[in-house]
């Protein structure tokens, strides 16, 4: 064929390298060449799911750390919520010492001390008696030996009355109780911050 018309083995070589060499050309451009970019492209692609599959993954890591961490901290609260509930006979005890304080400053409660059972309690009291006994009781008031704070108060004349100190006044105090936790509670927390 081709070659049968060249005689010499150095132009049969030639051919046959020049042949060879445009099939190779062939081959890398035709094939080899676009199967490198598909390559390449799908490679890429697929570099950008696993970052994304990634990405997604360490969210979800963060999400559950959080979900964790608010589920920890819902724990502790609730535990101090419990620590600071007043026992019945602790809750007797201070309204007791409340009355005594209040007839031994000769003061009338109109209204009875009620607590919600909580670390910062409110209460209300109608009082009645006179100015000094009233200023001396809430002053007292403050000193229980659970910390008190007065929030406000008001007193008013009924009626007519004199400018007299001896008037009877006739009003609201208005004060909170904070409460320590109970010991065992604080002993949980003191344990649980050293760890």
């Amino acid at each position: 064929m081709l070659l049968e018309r060249f005689k010499s083995s150095r132009e049969r070589f030639l051919i046959t390298a020049t042949i060879g060499i445009g099939v190779l050309v062939l081959v890398i451009g035709g094939v080899i060449v676009p199967l490198f970019f598909l390559t390449h492209k799908a490679s890429q692609e697929l570099k950008e799911a696993m970052l994304q599959r990634a990405t997604g993954e360490e969210r979800f890591r963060a999400s559950r750390e959080v979900d964790q961490e608010v589920t920890h901290v819902q724990n502790d609260l609730d535990g101090l919520r419990a620590s600071f509930v007043i026992e019945d006979r602790e809750l007797t005890k201070i309204l007791g010492d409340i009355e005594n304080l209040a007839g031994a400053y000769h003061i009338v409660l109109r209204t009875d001390p009620a607590f919600s059972g909580e670390a910062a309690t409110g209460l209300t009291l109608g009082v009645e008696g006179s100015f000094g006994d009233i200023m001396n009781f809430m002053r007292r008031l403050e000193q229980l030996p659970k910390f008190s704070a007065i929030d406000g108060f008001n007193l008013a004349v009924q009626g007519s009355a004199v400018q007299d100190v001896a008037t009877r006044l006739f009003g609201t105090i208005s004060f909170k109780l904070y409460l320590p936790p109970k010991e065992e509670a604080v002993s949980s927390e003191i344990v649980s911050q050293e760890e």
